[in-house]
């Protein structure tokens, strides 16, 4: 993404989007004793809306949920 603008439209629209949504990875990491590093990259061309971000982001959440069930 060309404009520094865009970029950080981006940037604030997914931070706001983990913000409102991070009670529950918290609260699951907080039950299971155990803490995690994560960085999420944005990849498309084009500017996506708040409520797909945090719909992806949701769906992001619950699979890192799942994998950390699988591998205890």
């Amino acid at each position: 993404i060309n404009k520094a603008v865009d970029r950080n439209r981006i940037r604030r629209k997914m931070k706001e989007a983990f913000r409102l949504n991070k009670h529950s990875l918290c609260e699951f990491l907080k039950n299971k004793n155990c803490k995690i590093a994560m960085m999420i990259i944005y990849l498309s061309k084009k500017e996506i809306a708040f409520e797909e971000i945090k719909k992806n982001l949701i769906l992001l959440l619950k699979k890192i949920q799942s994998d950390i069930i699988a591998d205890i």
